[in-house]
């Protein structure tokens, strides 16, 4: 509850500014970056990444004083500083700052950016794990990088992890359409956080198969699992 007071409080504080020069939000920051997160900073200068831009959010112009919030805000292309990106964000990763992973994976999350797959693909074995919300960006740059090399690589990540993480990662599997992905998918029906998008993207890779499977799962009337069950029942009886 005070997490979200602060928040609006910091709205209701931005929207007085609303006339006023652009908003910095380098000057909204709570804790100072570590050390490795700067590295990344000024290798992306030395790159040639613009350091600074103005957008607007809500009416509101922000002022961004950081190549990487610019990279991850605007339609810059990140495909030019890639090999920065990943070098930078594996130290990140090692030195156990997940959290200031998040800003260059959004980045990366840029179709053919391929040289990132190695690295999105490591994430789920770094010790102590990253956070749940940090392996979901992953997985979404995974799925939008859409390197089709790694497609056996990504079935055996979907085997052998489980969680929200990998939601984007079930789409991958269905418009991949291989045999392998569609026994992953039909395992990971038994997963509460996945079940839905486990539904979705079986109905989507459109094999009539897994019927059985679906039929026998218990949804809660309102939820998206339940939505995507009666989705896929409708579907995979009707046929192609």
């Amino acid at each position: 509850m005070k997490c979200c007071r602060r928040k609006n409080q910091t709205w209701s504080r931005l929207l007085r500014m609303r006339e006023k020069k652009p908003i910095d939000l380098s000057r909204l920051a709570t804790r100072e970056p570590p050390q490795v997160y700067k590295e990344l900073v000024a290798a992306l200068v030395r790159a040639g990444a613009l350091k600074e831009a103005v957008v607007s959010r809500k009416g509101l112009p922000f002022k961004l004083t950081n190549p990487v919030d610019v990279l991850t805000n605007t339609k810059i292309s990140a495909k030019p500083y890639a090999r920065v990106l990943v070098e930078h964000g594996a130290r990140i990763a090692a030195a156990g700052h997940g959290s200031y992973l998040d800003g260059v994976l959004r980045a990366l999350a840029e179709r053919g950016i391929t040289e990132a797959t190695d690295f999105l693909l490591s994430l789920w074995d770094v010790r102590p794990p990253l956070s749940e919300g940090t392996l979901w960006l992953a997985g979404e740059a995974l799925a939008t990088i859409n390197d089709k090399s790694a497609d056996l690589r990504i079935i055996d990540l979907c085997r052998r992890h489980s969680g929200r993480s990998l939601k984007m990662l079930l789409r991958t599997l269905a418009r991949r359409r291989r045999p392998e992905g569609f026994q992953v998918l039909i395992e990971k029906l038994a997963d509460p956080e996945l079940v839905g998008h486990a539904i979705n993207a079986l109905w989507k890779y459109g094999d009539p198969a897994a019927l059985p499977h679906i039929e026998r799962i218990s949804t809660v009337p309102g939820t998206y699992a339940h939505r995507e069950k009666a989705k896929a029942l409708e579907k995979l009886r009707d046929g192609p």
